[in-house]
């Protein structure tokens, strides 16, 4: 049985996180999970553009991301120290979340 598949918007940052519900929807055997209904939506529309696509887990499980660690996984998606940078807005998502305020 294939592994379920993961989808972000990439518009779900610009929006409030309270806004935005899972939503799963299959295709051709396959469950797909998304963050929200708008992502569904976009997969809804084009399931064939998108099912094909291996995620991140796929990739390193099948030895495309090498070495499989997370600094491998950083080299993959062309992110080094010089262009990573800093989170615009200090992280305040992330202490949102840890203080249970989402």
């Amino acid at each position: 049985m294939p592994r379920p598949w993961i989808a972000v918007a990439a518009c779900s940052r610009a929006l409030p996180h309270p806004k935005f519900r899972p939503a799963t929807s299959t295709y051709q055997g396959r469950l797909y999970h998304f963050d929200s209904e708008v992502s569904k939506w976009c997969f809804d529309l084009e399931p064939d553009r998108y099912a094909g696509h291996l995620t991140v887990v796929d990739r390193f499980i099948s030895g495309q991301i090498q070495p499989m660690t997370l600094e491998g996984g950083l080299q993959w998606m062309g992110l080094t120290p010089e262009v990573m940078g800093d989170d615009a807005d200090g992280y305040r998502w992330a202490a949102e979340y840890a203080t249970g305020q989402e």
